[in-house]
């Protein structure tokens, strides 16, 4: 729903494709809404932590320690940064 700040931030991403968050010099939290058909593993840098992830799955974490991420298969996300 828009007004709750979804939809920042959607798409259908491929497998391996680093993710990078927004400018986030305001944003310091973002809850991600995985959709995709399918687990996958969602694996945040720098320490290498590794999720499973199902759709439906939600994540929501601080900006300032995960900044990246890569998924194992294609998965379609919605994300929204906040204060």
């Amino acid at each position: 729903p828009d007004e709750v700040g979804w939809l920042l931030r959607s798409g259908k991403y491929k497998a391996g494709t680093t993710m990078t968050h927004a400018d986030s010099s305001l944003k310091y939290y973002c809850l991600t809404l995985f959709v995709g058909e399918e687990k996958c593993t969602c694996t945040f840098g720098p320490e290498n932590i590794s999720v499973n992830v199902y759709p439906g799955t939600v994540i929501f974490y601080p900006l300032e320690k995960l900044t990246s991420w890569t998924l194992s298969d294609d998965q379609i996300i919605y994300q929204t940064f906040f204060c």
